[in-house]
């Protein structure tokens, strides 16, 4: 901070900056739709409109598996605060930026696909990690060999 800014008016900054940076603020919201914008430039597509981007959306968020896929995927990049690539994730699979943040929510996981054990790491996680342990605790699978298909 300037040396110039009272207690009070330093304080005022550092509340506003909260709010901003606040789950649900517009800092995110913003910082999202202005990489769309660029990355869309550097594309060539800065002439798409925001129709377009709807369209694509809509045909996109049709098949509830790809939904709730991308949701998984929300939630593990959060969990690991990988903002950058959660924002990115968002735009090219063309979720709205006003609520991307919204595609990682737990509970509406949870919702679908029942309660998960494990609270202490992403959904992603916990179901890769069952499939493993499935996966190890199974009998060994008999191979096929060539001898034995002719």
């Amino acid at each position: 901070m300037s040396d110039n800014l009272t207690k009070k008016e330093s304080q005022l900054l550092d509340t506003i900056r909260q709010q901003f940076q606040a789950e649900g603020g517009v800092y995110d919201e913003i910082k999202c739709q202005l990489q769309h914008r660029l990355v869309q430039m550097m594309r060539g597509n800065e002439n798409k409109t925001d129709v377009d981007d709807k369209a694509a959306n809509k045909r996109n968020h049709k098949n509830e598996r790809i939904v709730l896929v991308n949701q998984l995927i929300m939630e593990y990049l959060h969990w690991y605060q990988l903002n950058y690539s959660a924002e990115m994730f968002a735009m090219e699979t063309q979720m709205d930026c006003n609520s991307w943040n919204s595609y990682a929510n737990r509970e509406l996981i949870e919702a679908a696909l029942g309660k998960f054990q494990e609270k202490e790491i992403p959904i992603l996680l916990e179901i890769v990690l069952n499939l493993w342990k499935k996966d190890q605790e199974s009998p060994a699978k008999p191979t096929v060999s060539k001898a034995s298909l002719n």
